[in-house]
């Protein structure tokens, strides 16, 4: 069992059955469990569902490239798919933020 800050969590990707939780300044964690499961707990927190296979931190979201698609790329570096028909449900949440 891991114990996490949900502040940590930069973002989430869905891998099968499991889901590869990215983290501040910590190496990244492969749980047992859907992404739907974690969206449910997390969203009230701040997470946006971006794409099917992405979970991400609103807080942590430093811009968005329209290369592919849409891309997120996170303060840390890393990256996240924008699904096109989500952009806009994005735009509103980061206004919420």
């Amino acid at each position: 069992m891991h114990i996490i800050k949900v502040t940590d969590i930069v973002r989430c990707e869905a891998d099968r059955n499991y889901t590869k939780f990215v983290l501040l300044n910590q190496k990244p964690l492969l749980v047992s469990g859907s992404l739907k499961e974690y969206d449910d707990m997390l969203s009230p927190f701040g997470f946006f569902r971006s794409h099917h296979s992405h979970l991400v931190n609103l807080t942590y979201i430093e811009r968005l490239e329209k290369k592919d698609g849409g891309r997120l790329i996170m303060k840390d570096g890393s990256e996240a798919i924008l699904a096109i028909r989500k952009k806009d449900e994005l735009i509103e949440a980061l206004h919420r933020v």
